[in-house]
């Protein structure tokens, strides 16, 4: 896990952020842009809100994108969006490199 957060990967998922309606509404919610809105609500509750990692129970997520795409080429995808979100790119320029694949 230490290497994948070297790289900028651990932390970036839509995988379950848990909150309470008190702490979602402090924070006004997520914000309205197409990428990246779960990774902005959470650095913001780190930043203002004691948070805990839950492990158990794992949870179950689609693996929709990494059977169509690939697993390597998927992690990779989104090491670059993050990165790129960091530096300030658009997450409206973002969306375009990371389509629904539904």
């Amino acid at each position: 896990m230490r290497y994948w957060r070297r790289l900028g990967w651990a932390g970036c998922t839509n995988n379950g952020i848990f909150a309470k309606r008190t702490v979602f509404e402090t924070l006004g919610g997520f914000k309205a842009i197409p990428i990246m809105e779960d990774y902005d609500f959470s650095m913001r509750m780190h930043e203002q809100f004691r948070v805990v990692r839950v492990c158990e129970p794992k949870l179950v997520v689609s693996t929709r994108r990494h059977l169509k795409a690939g697993f390597i080429k998927t992690r990779m995808q989104w090491i670059l969006i993050k990165r790129l979100y960091k530096l300030g790119v658009s997450p409206y320029a973002l969306a375009r490199w990371y389509r629904d694949v539904r």
